[in-house]
């Protein structure tokens, strides 16, 4: 099914910053039914301590270790012989935006093999909780604090101004470094 989208112009910005001369740049259509699913490597037991129960399942997640390696072993691929792309490490990006931005990290921290630069938006790093409540025991902070990160991969993290306050309790305001 081939569907045309609009790509938002400060995210293009934000993601195409830095970068010299021409890129292929790959939406990748998701379901949001799915997202949940397909975004995060770690299953969440607690959604209704972070959603609202009409957004989410109580229980989400799981399936980004696939969908990385779906990334990896077809779309690349495809890509990489349709188009004449540069195919090596420095020349392979990753970005997303919320759980976009959740699974690009992900794929930055375990395959820097692969991806040289890694841009993400505001992401869902709450996802990552092991726990019922803010840093209690996040898998995304443990995966950093066991594998470290890698000198070959660049990571530009910004998060939007509307995503850095929460109305829900759990999910605390978040500061840059000038508070």
């Amino acid at each position: 099914m081939f569907q045309e989208w609009l790509i938002n112009q400060p995210l293009l910005d934000f993601f195409s910053a830095g970068i010299e001369g021409e890129s292929i740049v790959v939406g990748i259509p998701y379901d949001p039914i799915h997202k949940w699913d397909e975004f995060s490597p770690w299953v969440n037991n607690q959604m209704y301590r972070w959603m609202n129960p009409y957004d989410a399942n109580r229980i989400e997640g799981g399936d980004g270790a696939a969908y990385l390696e779906f990334l990896l072993n077809t779309l690349k691929p495809n890509i990489d012989g349709r188009y004449r792309s540069l195919q090596d490490q420095e020349n392979t990006f990753i970005g997303g935006y919320d759980m976009g931005g959740l699974i690009s990290l992900y794929a930055g921290l375990t395959r820097p093999d692969v991806f040289s630069l890694v841009m993400i938006m505001s992401p869902a790093v709450w996802f990552a909780e092991d726990e019922d409540h803010w840093l209690s025991r996040n898998r995304l902070i443990d995966l950093i604090n066991i594998s470290g990160i890698s000198k070959d991969v660049t990571f530009f993290i910004n998060m939007a101004v509307e995503d850095r306050t929460t109305d829900l309790v759990v999910r605390p305001v978040i500061y840059d470094s000038q508070g």
